[in-house]
């Protein structure tokens, strides 16, 4: 299926698929979770559920930032590649120019 078919159904989840698996990602997730237990025990549950809240509006707002991001990188990679497009190496010749091999050993121009 073409990407642009995937965008459009619905069927890419960046946010979902795009996951560091580098271990210092894992350790920190693993110590937020730690820490999340360790105070929903500790503290009173007024208290915790004011935490969560919090962790609720800072996913929020990093969720704004990651969308800007994309957007960004996105239209970075495609000016790179309309610059890349625009040099001479990318240039598709006049057709005028180019010499054809008829096959019969000799060519036309």
């Amino acid at each position: 299926m073409k990407i642009m078919d995937m965008f459009f159904d619905g069927r890419i989840y960046t946010e979902e698929q795009a996951v560091p698996d580098s271990p210092e990602y894992r350790d920190i997730c693993r110590t937020v979770g730690d820490t999340m237990e360790k105070l929903s025990k500790e503290l009173p549950a007024k208290e915790y559920d004011r935490i969560e809240k919090l962790c609720d509006l800072v996913a929020s707002e990093d969720e704004f930032v990651n969308k800007e991001c994309f957007r960004y990188g996105l239209g970075m990679g495609i000016l790179l590649m309309q610059e890349v497009y625009q040099l001479r190496y990318f240039k598709i010749p006049d057709e005028s120019v180019v010499k054809k091999d008829t096959g019969k050993g000799d060519v036309q121009g």
